[in-house]
């Protein structure tokens, strides 16, 4: 059987000390690396011939980070904090796994084993919010704020929705923020958002 070549990147020493002595696995072969601004060149040759990308990254994410790996052949794991926005939006990147780093080592190492022989793995924490969360986004959404980012998404620009809905073109504004609040989204992410909830 095939071993995954797997990279496991945190700036933490102690939580990769950790994951080092507990994870051990057949379909696995294992390396480490302590990441640090300095050591990005090293970080992209590493990259270059590795299964599976493990990133521990627990209080916040570097989408612009990530991004630079989201194009690479390989799966990316993604053990990172308890934020749904986060999770969705690195979903929707096309990582193929989230542990928040919160859970246990077990739960984490799980992950990672199964990530080695399945396309995706979540863990059931993020899985169970996950589905929570986005029962609550779609009842919590008026029809006129759903129509909204119909067309923001199809490229309309303000006083165009504001005639097609029939209102002011500050009433849209006063719609687009509180489609941001409901959905927890920040005023940068709101376009992107818009275009994912139509393809």
């Amino acid at each position: 059987m095939k071993k995954n070549k797997t990279l496991c990147i945190s700036k933490n020493e102690t939580f990769l000390e950790g994951l080092k002595n507990s994870l051990k696995s057949e379909n696995l072969e294992l390396n480490f690396f302590l990441y640090n601004k300095d050591s990005a060149d090293e970080l992209t040759k590493l990259t270059s011939s590795i299964d599976i990308l493990v990133l521990h990254s627990p209080e916040t994410i570097d989408h612009e980070f990530i991004q630079g790996f989201i194009k690479d052949q390989f799966k990316i794991m993604i053990i990172g904090p308890k934020t749904l926005n986060n999770v969705s939006s690195l979903i929707h990147d096309k990582i193929n796994g989230y542990v928040y780093s919160e859970d246990s080592m077990e739960h984490i190492i799980k992950a990672i084993k199964l990530l080695a022989v399945q396309e995706k793995s979540f863990s059931n924490a993020v899985a169970q919010d996950l589905l929570n969360h986005s029962g609550l986004q779609d009842k919590s959404l008026t029809a006129t704020e759903k129509k909204l980012i119909n067309l923001i998404a199809r490229g309309f620009d303000t006083n165009s929705i504001a005639e097609q809905v029939g209102c002011t073109a500050n009433t849209i504004g006063v719609h687009k923020h509180n489609i941001k609040l409901k959905l927890n989204i920040k005023t940068k992410d709101f376009l992107q958002y818009c275009m994912k909830s139509i393809s």
